[in-house]
């Protein structure tokens, strides 16, 4: 499994995580081929990362749930030293969870 940029995906990957919305909506199951058009789609509802079944595993190392979720905390401790304060508002939360999703990304590549 390999946590990656939603721009760099291309028609063919699959799923490995569920795509579900900060609302709790689920957008596609884990499994499922991406097209062109649904990464698309994706990028337009504003997600700016997915998990998806790696095709040379031997590549790279792959991360179990317990080890990405270890990655995630490490950076968001690191955003938040790097923030003058914790976010307040809307926007700013968004900020901060689209930052941390890139340094996520860059970490697990």
């Amino acid at each position: 499994m390999k946590v990656m940029k939603l721009q760099a995906a291309a028609a063919g990957m699959v799923l490995a995580k569920d795509v579900i919305t900060e609302n709790g909506q689920m957008l596609l199951a884990k499994g499922a081929t991406l097209s062109n058009a649904v990464i698309n789609s994706l990028i337009h509802k504003g997600l700016t990362s997915i998990y998806v079944i790696e095709s040379d595993a031997a590549s790279q190392k792959e991360y179990s749930e317990e080890e990405l979720a270890a990655v995630k905390e490490e950076c968001r401790q690191t955003l938040l030293k790097r923030f003058y304060r914790p976010p307040a508002t809307g926007m700013m939360q968004a900020l901060f969870d689209a930052i941390l999703e890139e340094m996520v990304v860059r970490k697990t590549s």
